[in-house]
């Protein structure tokens, strides 16, 4: 019996190690009868007999052991190349491959940057204003933080041999102005509170100042920061802002509400339409006022006129330069009150009160309210009780369900006696700081028109007649009128 010779068989493992395929040579393609149980469906080479099998087979085994091959051989995928042998080739041994890690990645830990949605309120309307993303961070808040690596799991090639994972990478987080890096540089935090920014070279920061580069609008949103805001356009209708320390607006104020723990200083006009409102801790600065409420707590200083406002300092009130009028509305401080023109010749009611704080005034005005409406409500106690006791016989011949009521009338009314008399004792304390409020004055450069009432501390003249150049104060409780030369 001759022996089969075993067909030249080539086996290639890739470059990575981790498949082996086996081919034939061209001029060396196995011919003969269909081996046992093979269809010759499908396949790219010929027939073969049984014989030609096995030795294909031992030499695709000799081969393999002669490349190294001992991961992964796949004995399926041999049998299907001896059933369809050819020069193109096949994968008959496949190792595993490595599992690759993570790179270590850093992560912020606060939020912001995108805009919100605008949020309902309690009645089930839409607040189009209040969709600020700003991120605000306080001190000592993590502003980021690196995520470890996680290693790979290493691979098996064909030969055996172990193929390791792709190499993971570290990052390092960078500490830019108001942050620091933790001991084991893992961390970054804020050393003040204010906006958190990333540099692009990758470092981490805080701004204690929010700056806005144009418009608050409905591209912004309503804002509340805990620093200082510097606005790079206007504050436009409806909208608020709301800072821990000084707002500054290059544009305008229009009908907006702004709120500062320290100052406000706007470069143009506040224009408010008597809408919103401008208060300030500290001092409040614009070109003009107009149909506007202003408040400070320190001094309000406008480089042109105060036109139809209730402004409320508790220091001075300055209207400066040669437009520097005041015309309409309600001027109250303690200090002073300096202006070129005060009042108008259209006669627009302009009223001026100096000399003490103006919550005193406020105080005082909203005590005299309850106090009414404290006197009404004993002057119906009483009439009610009047009522009910008014019959013959006297008490005895109350009923009980009356006299349940009449004792309810009489609590009713010594409780409201007794709230009377603290009003009546805050009432006179506030009158008494009035009385004594007389170091108050006020300054005008230009022409005090008449129709303009001042009041400093509890005197109080109507001007009935213009005047130029002068200042008024209150001399021994009567308001005097002074030449300002």
């Amino acid at each position: 019996m001759a022996t089969t010779k075993r067909p030249q068989v080539i086996v290639r493992v890739s470059s990575d190690g981790l498949t082996a395929e086996v081919m034939l040579p061209h001029h060396n393609t196995v011919k003969g009868s269909k081996a046992e149980g093979d269809t010759g469906e499908g396949g790219t080479g010929e027939m073969v007999t049984a014989q030609r099998a096995s030795a294909l087979r031992q030499g695709i085994i000799d081969e393999l052991a002669a490349k190294g091959v001992i991961q992964g051989i796949d004995e399926d995928a041999i049998t299907e190349f001896i059933n369809n042998p050819g020069p193109s080739p096949r994968v008959v041994a496949r190792g595993v491959p490595p599992v690759p890690g993570e790179d270590a990645q850093i992560e912020l830990r606060f939020s912001g940057g995108e805009q919100q949605r605008p949020k309902e309120r309690g009645d089930g309307s839409i607040d189009h204003y209040d969709i600020s993303s700003i991120a605000v961070v306080e001190e000592g808040q993590v502003l980021a933080e690196v995520i470890p690596p996680i290693p790979g799991q290493p691979g098996r090639g064909v030969r055996g041999e172990e193929i390791p994972p792709p190499v993971v990478r570290d990052r390092r987080i960078l500490a830019g102005k108001n942050a620091e890096l933790s001991e084991d540089g893992s961390k970054v935090y804020a050393t003040t509170a204010g906006e958190p920014f990333v540099t692009r070279s990758g470092r981490l920061g805080v701004n204690p100042v929010l700056q806005v580069k144009g418009d608050v609008d409905f591209s912004v949103g309503n804002i509340d920061f805990i620093g200082s805001v510097a606005i790079g356009g206007s504050i436009q209708h409806g909208f608020q802002v709301n800072s821990g320390g000084t707002v500054t607006v290059a544009g305008n104020v229009a009908s907006a509400t702004v709120e500062a723990q320290q100052d406000i200083n706007v470069s143009g006009g506040i224009v408010a339409n008597r809408k919103g409102a401008v208060k300030a801790q500290g001092s409040v600065r614009a070109k003009f006022i107009e149909n506007a409420t202003v408040r400070a707590g320190e001094d309000i200083e406008v480089y042109g006129s105060i036109v139809h406002s209730d402004v409320y300092a508790r220091r001075r009130i300055v209207a400066a330069g040669k437009r520097g009028n005041i015309v309409g509305g309600v001027i109250q401080t303690t200090e002073e009150v300096v202006c070129t023109n005060l009042g108008s010749h259209m006669g627009a009611p302009t009223e001026v009160q100096v000399g003490v704080d103006p919550g005193v005034r406020a105080e005082l005005k909203a005590v005299i309210e309850e106090l009414q409406e404290t006197e009404r409500i004993i002057i119906k106690t009483d009439h009610a009780i009047r009522l009910i006791t008014s019959r013959e016989g006297g008490l005895e011949a109350i009923p009980s369900a009356r006299q349940d009521v009449l004792r309810d009338l009489q609590a009713t009314k010594a409780q409201t006696e007794g709230k009377l008399n603290q009003l009546l004792a805050r009432r006179d304390e506030l009158q008494s700081a009035l009385d004594q409020g007389k170091a108050g004055r006020v300054v005008v450069g230009g022409i005090l028109h008449s129709g303009v009432r001042v009041t400093i501390g509890s005197a109080t003249l109507l001007i009935d007649e213009s005047y130029r150049s002068l200042i008024i104060v209150n001399e021994h409780g009567q308001i005097s009128l002074r030449g300002n030369d």
